[in-house]
């Protein structure tokens, strides 16, 4: 047992100079070693927590008073075991932290249709990502979106969209979610949403509303909408920053965008359609009285018009 708690303490680095002196004298300390330096190659995941290690110690006692007080155990052994089930944790810490491990993207001006494992149906809008846990989807119906995306729910369980503005939340329903820089909006087309904001405010919008944060101010309203435009290759836009409508052209023609001596903050309400850059670029130009030129390379200018 003087062993074991030796063995306890050099692991933790808290013996005494005449305890670590005497500890290295032993005959086996040489195999203590060799145990310690194999375990530096087993890397923890960067999502692993590591504070619970006074659990480890707790459950690590447990399992001793399971051994036969009268069978002899090497000290060697007790390292082993250390080191086995600091290695178990580190496993069981990643899957349990980093939940997400199927990822599904739409590029640059393409859409992407995803069926999840529950028969949940997802669109994905230009540039927008999707990660969620296929192996356990029927236990947590979880993803993280980066982006923007369309969902026709499976009735069943919880079902969670993480965003870094908020987590919505539903269990059976069709909504759309928004996630991009400066910008967040959902739409409720049916059934019930609960959003939770990351400062733990908590919205619910029934079907036919819309709940939007822009800039960090919040809005709320209706509206007669079945289905998000963007699903039938049409972008509509009410009462938003010129900005985000420039960003939002750019996602679906994978173009860059050049604003001369324009207000990127003038209000735009309109849309523009998916499958032709003149009539879209028409769309988001005249009725602000703007002009534009687009360059072999589709770049393009737009400008006050003169």
């Amino acid at each position: 047992m003087e062993k074991d708690n030796l063995i306890r303490k050099w692991l933790a680095d808290e013996l005494t100079d005449a305890e670590r002196t005497a500890f290295e004298q032993q005959d086996d300390y040489k195999d203590h070693l060799r145990v310690v330096e194999a375990a530096k190659y087993f890397k923890a995941s960067e999502f692993t927590d590591v504070a619970d290690i006074e659990s480890f110690y707790k459950r690590y006692e447990e399992a001793r008073t399971l051994v036969p007080k009268k069978e002899k155990k090497s000290s060697l052994g007790l390292v082993l075991k250390i080191v086995a089930v600091f290695v178990i944790m580190l496993g069981i810490g990643f899957l349990v932290i980093n939940p997400f491990n199927d990822r599904v993207s739409a590029p640059l001006a393409q859409k992407q249709e995803v069926v999840l494992p529950d028969n949940s149906e997802v669109v994905l809008n230009a540039d927008s990502e999707i990660e969620y846990n296929g192996n356990n989807w029927q236990n947590q119906r979880s993803l993280r979106l980066k982006g923007e995306a369309y969902f026709k729910v499976a009735k069943g369980k919880r079902f969670d969209v993480v965003t870094e503005e908020g987590t919505v939340t539903v269990l059976g329903t069709k909504f759309n979610v928004k996630s991009r820089i400066g910008f967040f909006e959902v739409h409720c087309y049916e059934g019930l949403v609960n959003l939770t904001l990351s400062d733990h405010e908590s919205v619910n919008l029934p079907a036919g509303s819309r709940f939007r944060i822009i800039d960090g101010k919040h809005y709320f309203d209706k509206t007669p909408e079945k289905v998000p435009g963007w699903i039938n290759n049409r972008t509509t836009f009410k009462s938003i920053p010129y900005i985000q409508v420039i960003r939002e052209f750019e996602r679906q023609y994978n173009v860059n965008i050049d604003l001369k001596n324009i207000n990127q903050n003038q209000i735009f309400t309109g849309g523009f359609v998916h499958n032709s850059l003149e009539d879209g670029l028409k769309s988001i130009t005249l009725p602000l009285d703007l002009s534009y030129t687009v360059d072999n390379t589709k770049n393009i200018t737009i400008t006050t018009s003169k």
